[in-house]
Protein backbone atom coordinates (compact mmCIF):
# COMPACT_ATOMS: atom_id res chain seq x y z
CA UNK A 1 0.00 0.00 0.00
CA UNK A 2 1.37 3.38 -0.98
CA UNK A 3 1.82 6.21 1.48
CA UNK A 4 -1.12 8.18 0.05
CA UNK A 5 -3.76 6.24 1.97
CA UNK A 6 -2.10 6.84 5.32
CA UNK A 7 -2.06 10.58 4.61
CA UNK A 8 -5.70 10.53 3.56
CA UNK A 9 -6.61 8.52 6.67
CA UNK A 10 -5.02 11.10 8.97
CA UNK A 11 -6.48 14.03 7.05
CA UNK A 12 -10.00 12.66 6.97
CA UNK A 13 -10.28 11.32 10.53
CA UNK A 14 -13.86 11.70 11.67
CA UNK A 15 -15.38 11.02 8.22
CA UNK A 16 -17.65 8.48 9.99
CA UNK A 17 -17.91 7.58 13.67
CA UNK A 18 -15.47 5.36 15.58
CA UNK A 19 -17.41 2.20 14.67
CA UNK A 20 -17.53 3.06 10.97
CA UNK A 21 -21.31 3.46 11.21
CA UNK A 22 -23.82 5.78 9.58
CA UNK A 23 -26.34 7.45 11.95
CA UNK A 24 -28.77 5.15 13.78
CA UNK A 25 -32.36 5.32 12.57
CA UNK A 26 -34.09 3.12 15.14
CA UNK A 27 -36.55 5.86 16.13
CA UNK A 28 -37.88 5.81 12.57
CA UNK A 29 -38.98 2.19 12.84
CA UNK A 30 -39.89 1.74 16.52
CA UNK A 31 -43.54 0.95 15.72
CA UNK A 32 -42.73 -1.90 13.33
CA UNK A 33 -41.42 -4.72 15.55
CA UNK A 34 -41.92 -7.56 16.16
CA UNK A 35 -43.52 -8.22 12.78
CA UNK A 36 -43.53 -10.59 9.82
CA UNK A 37 -42.98 -8.86 6.48
CA UNK A 38 -42.32 -9.57 2.86
CA UNK A 39 -38.97 -8.09 1.96
CA UNK A 40 -36.45 -7.54 -0.79
CA UNK A 41 -33.06 -8.60 0.54
CA UNK A 42 -29.66 -7.55 -0.73
CA UNK A 43 -26.28 -9.03 0.12
CA UNK A 44 -23.01 -7.69 -1.27
CA UNK A 45 -19.28 -8.25 -0.96
CA UNK A 46 -16.27 -6.23 -2.02
CA UNK A 47 -12.69 -7.04 -2.93
CA UNK A 48 -9.47 -5.15 -2.19
CA UNK A 49 -5.80 -6.03 -2.39
CA UNK A 50 -4.31 -8.26 0.31
CA UNK A 51 -1.25 -5.98 0.43
CA UNK A 52 -3.23 -3.34 2.34
CA UNK A 53 -1.77 -2.28 5.70
CA UNK A 54 -3.93 -2.82 8.81
CA UNK A 55 -4.52 0.89 9.43
CA UNK A 56 -5.39 1.44 5.79
CA UNK A 57 -7.84 -1.48 5.81
CA UNK A 58 -9.80 0.25 8.58
CA UNK A 59 -9.64 3.56 6.74
CA UNK A 60 -10.87 2.00 3.48
CA UNK A 61 -13.63 0.07 5.24
CA UNK A 62 -14.92 3.22 6.89
CA UNK A 63 -14.95 5.08 3.58
CA UNK A 64 -16.59 2.10 1.91
CA UNK A 65 -19.26 1.75 4.62
CA UNK A 66 -20.02 5.47 4.51
CA UNK A 67 -20.56 5.72 0.75
CA UNK A 68 -22.42 2.38 0.54
CA UNK A 69 -24.66 3.56 3.37
CA UNK A 70 -25.39 6.73 1.46
CA UNK A 71 -26.39 4.70 -1.58
CA UNK A 72 -28.67 2.51 0.53
CA UNK A 73 -30.34 5.34 2.40
CA UNK A 74 -30.87 7.52 -0.68
CA UNK A 75 -32.76 4.56 -2.16
CA UNK A 76 -35.03 4.25 0.87
CA UNK A 77 -33.12 1.55 2.74
CA UNK A 78 -32.08 1.48 6.38
CA UNK A 79 -28.57 0.35 7.34
CA UNK A 80 -29.13 -2.15 10.14
CA UNK A 81 -25.58 -3.13 11.09
CA UNK A 82 -22.04 -3.77 9.92
CA UNK A 83 -20.95 -7.40 10.14
CA UNK A 84 -17.18 -7.66 9.92
CA UNK A 85 -16.58 -6.15 6.51
CA UNK A 86 -20.28 -6.58 5.63
CA UNK A 87 -23.38 -4.39 5.76
CA UNK A 88 -26.95 -5.42 6.50
CA UNK A 89 -29.73 -3.05 5.45
CA UNK A 90 -33.52 -3.26 5.55
CA UNK A 91 -36.05 -2.26 2.90
CA UNK A 92 -39.80 -2.21 3.48
CA UNK A 93 -40.27 -1.66 7.18
CA UNK A 94 -42.57 1.38 6.94
CA UNK A 95 -44.18 1.28 3.51
CA UNK A 96 -45.58 -0.78 0.65
CA UNK A 97 -43.61 -4.05 0.47
CA UNK A 98 -44.61 -4.47 -3.18
CA UNK A 99 -42.05 -1.76 -4.01
CA UNK A 100 -39.26 -3.34 -1.97
CA UNK A 101 -37.47 -5.04 -4.86
CA UNK A 102 -37.40 -1.90 -6.96
CA UNK A 103 -35.84 0.04 -4.12
CA UNK A 104 -33.29 -2.71 -3.50
CA UNK A 105 -32.34 -2.59 -7.18
CA UNK A 106 -32.06 1.19 -6.95
CA UNK A 107 -29.69 0.76 -4.01
CA UNK A 108 -27.55 -1.71 -5.99
CA UNK A 109 -27.45 0.73 -8.90
CA UNK A 110 -26.27 3.55 -6.63
CA UNK A 111 -23.76 1.35 -4.81
CA UNK A 112 -22.20 0.47 -8.16
CA UNK A 113 -21.76 4.15 -8.93
CA UNK A 114 -20.28 4.87 -5.53
CA UNK A 115 -17.70 2.10 -5.82
CA UNK A 116 -16.64 3.72 -9.10
CA UNK A 117 -16.30 7.04 -7.24
CA UNK A 118 -14.13 5.38 -4.58
CA UNK A 119 -11.91 3.83 -7.23
CA UNK A 120 -11.39 7.22 -8.86
CA UNK A 121 -10.59 8.80 -5.50
CA UNK A 122 -8.01 6.14 -4.61
CA UNK A 123 -6.72 5.38 -8.10
CA UNK A 124 -3.15 6.31 -7.13
CA UNK A 125 -3.27 4.42 -3.81
CA UNK A 126 -4.79 1.00 -4.55
CA UNK A 127 -2.92 -1.88 -6.20
CA UNK A 128 -6.15 -2.75 -8.03
CA UNK A 129 -9.71 -1.33 -8.19
CA UNK A 130 -12.23 -2.22 -5.51
CA UNK A 131 -14.97 -4.60 -6.65
CA UNK A 132 -18.36 -5.52 -5.20
CA UNK A 133 -20.84 -8.35 -5.70
CA UNK A 134 -24.53 -7.99 -4.86
CA UNK A 135 -27.37 -10.51 -4.47
CA UNK A 136 -31.06 -9.51 -4.35
CA UNK A 137 -34.01 -11.69 -3.35
CA UNK A 138 -37.64 -11.06 -2.36
CA UNK A 139 -39.33 -13.10 0.38
CA UNK A 140 -40.52 -13.32 3.98
CA UNK A 141 -38.60 -11.93 6.96
CA UNK A 142 -39.27 -11.68 10.67
CA UNK A 143 -38.43 -8.19 11.94
CA UNK A 144 -37.87 -7.49 15.61
CA UNK A 145 -35.58 -6.46 18.46
CA UNK A 146 -33.08 -9.31 18.86
CA UNK A 147 -29.94 -9.90 20.87
CA UNK A 148 -29.03 -9.34 24.51
CA UNK A 149 -27.88 -6.47 26.67
CA UNK A 150 -26.15 -3.70 24.74
CA UNK A 151 -26.03 -5.96 21.68
CA UNK A 152 -29.82 -5.80 21.20
CA UNK A 153 -30.94 -4.19 17.96
CA UNK A 154 -33.72 -4.15 15.40
CA UNK A 155 -32.92 -6.75 12.77
CA UNK A 156 -34.47 -9.20 10.32
CA UNK A 157 -34.14 -12.95 9.91
CA UNK A 158 -35.63 -15.41 7.46
CA UNK A 159 -35.41 -16.88 3.99
CA UNK A 160 -35.10 -13.50 2.26
CA UNK A 161 -31.94 -12.56 4.14
CA UNK A 162 -30.39 -16.03 3.88
CA UNK A 163 -31.09 -16.40 0.16
CA UNK A 164 -29.78 -12.92 -0.65
CA UNK A 165 -26.54 -13.88 1.06
CA UNK A 166 -26.32 -17.10 -0.97
CA UNK A 167 -26.90 -15.15 -4.20
CA UNK A 168 -24.17 -12.71 -3.26
CA UNK A 169 -21.79 -15.66 -3.03
CA UNK A 170 -22.84 -16.77 -6.52
CA UNK A 171 -21.79 -13.43 -7.97
CA UNK A 172 -18.18 -14.63 -7.86
CA UNK A 173 -18.99 -17.74 -9.90
CA UNK A 174 -20.71 -15.65 -12.57
CA UNK A 175 -18.08 -12.87 -12.50
CA UNK A 176 -21.03 -10.57 -11.87
CA UNK A 177 -21.53 -7.47 -9.77
CA UNK A 178 -25.26 -8.18 -9.35
CA UNK A 179 -27.39 -11.34 -9.05
CA UNK A 180 -31.19 -10.90 -9.01
CA UNK A 181 -33.63 -13.70 -8.17
CA UNK A 182 -36.77 -14.35 -10.18
CA UNK A 183 -38.93 -13.35 -7.20
CA UNK A 184 -37.13 -10.03 -6.83
CA UNK A 185 -37.42 -9.35 -10.55
CA UNK A 186 -41.16 -10.06 -10.57
CA UNK A 187 -41.91 -7.70 -7.69
CA UNK A 188 -39.68 -4.92 -9.05
CA UNK A 189 -41.87 -4.43 -12.16
CA UNK A 190 -38.68 -3.85 -14.14
CA UNK A 191 -38.13 -5.54 -17.49
CA UNK A 192 -34.91 -7.51 -17.02
CA UNK A 193 -35.50 -9.80 -20.01
CA UNK A 194 -32.42 -8.55 -21.95
CA UNK A 195 -30.25 -10.43 -19.45
CA UNK A 196 -30.09 -14.25 -19.62
CA UNK A 197 -31.78 -16.49 -17.05
CA UNK A 198 -29.75 -19.08 -15.13
CA UNK A 199 -31.13 -21.87 -12.96
CA UNK A 200 -29.14 -22.46 -9.78
CA UNK A 201 -29.27 -24.58 -6.65
CA UNK A 202 -28.99 -22.49 -3.50
CA UNK A 203 -27.97 -23.92 -0.15
CA UNK A 204 -30.92 -24.15 2.23
CA UNK A 205 -33.57 -24.33 -0.51
CA UNK A 206 -35.17 -27.58 -1.65
CA UNK A 207 -35.76 -26.56 -5.28
CA UNK A 208 -33.62 -24.75 -7.87
CA UNK A 209 -34.27 -21.05 -8.44
CA UNK A 210 -33.90 -18.77 -11.45
CA UNK A 211 -31.61 -15.75 -11.43
CA UNK A 212 -30.24 -13.07 -13.73
CA UNK A 213 -26.59 -12.02 -13.59
CA UNK A 214 -25.33 -8.49 -14.37
CA UNK A 215 -21.66 -7.77 -14.93
CA UNK A 216 -22.35 -4.27 -13.52
CA UNK A 217 -25.35 -3.11 -11.50
CA UNK A 218 -25.16 0.15 -13.44
CA UNK A 219 -26.49 -1.75 -16.45
CA UNK A 220 -29.88 -0.93 -14.89
CA UNK A 221 -29.40 2.63 -16.18
CA UNK A 222 -31.43 2.08 -19.35
CA UNK A 223 -33.98 4.94 -19.75
CA UNK A 224 -37.04 2.77 -19.03
CA UNK A 225 -35.48 1.33 -15.89
CA UNK A 226 -34.09 4.66 -14.73
CA UNK A 227 -37.58 6.15 -14.58
CA UNK A 228 -38.74 3.35 -12.29
CA UNK A 229 -35.59 3.37 -10.17
CA UNK A 230 -36.01 7.09 -9.61
CA UNK A 231 -39.26 6.43 -7.73
CA UNK A 232 -37.22 4.71 -5.02
CA UNK A 233 -36.05 8.04 -3.58
CA UNK A 234 -36.98 8.82 0.02
CA UNK A 235 -38.96 5.69 0.85
CA UNK A 236 -38.21 2.70 3.08
CA UNK A 237 -39.44 -0.68 1.93
CA UNK A 238 -38.80 -4.21 3.14
CA UNK A 239 -35.50 -5.92 2.66
CA UNK A 240 -32.00 -6.61 3.90
CA UNK A 241 -28.52 -5.86 2.58
CA UNK A 242 -25.13 -7.24 3.54
CA UNK A 243 -21.95 -5.76 2.03
CA UNK A 244 -18.24 -6.09 2.71
CA UNK A 245 -14.66 -5.81 1.53
CA UNK A 246 -12.55 -8.97 1.22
Amino acid sequence: MRAGLAARRRAEAGFVNDDGEVPDQRDDVKDFYPNRLQAAGIAAHGAAGSETQVEDVVFLLNRYFAVMGQGIESSGGRVDKFIGDGIMALFGIDGDPAKASRHALAAAFRMSGRIDDLNRTFADDLPRPLRIGIGIHFGNVVLGEMGGGRATSLTAIGDCVNTASRLESLSKSYDAELIVSEDAERHSQLDLSPWPVHEVTVQGRSTPMKIRAFSRARELARPADRALLATAERFAFAGAMVAGLV
